[in-house]
């Protein structure tokens, strides 16, 4: 259905963005261990993505992610 739950590590106490294909789909901020999990409001919508993170420290500059992931939404089945 297209939902998507993304998780993983960052410096602690950072803020973490998910963006697909470039446009900002969710925020979250690392714990103290610096793990987050993001859960985009929004279904992707079908078809080819690509979603990369950018991490901002408090006070910091932005740094994105050294790699993104492709994934591929499929059609909703007909009813």
């Amino acid at each position: 259905n297209g939902m998507l739950v993304t998780a993983g590590r960052a410096a602690p106490g950072s803020e973490v963005t998910l963006l697909e294909d470039g446009r900002e789909i969710g925020r979250g901020r690392a714990d103290a261990r610096g793990e987050w999990v993001i859960l985009p409001d929004a279904a992707l919508r079908p078809g080819p993505r690509e979603l990369t993170l950018v991490m901002r420290l408090p006070g910091g500059e932005p740094v994105a992610g050294e790699a993104s992931v492709l994934l591929l939404v499929p059609e909703p089945p007909m009813a």
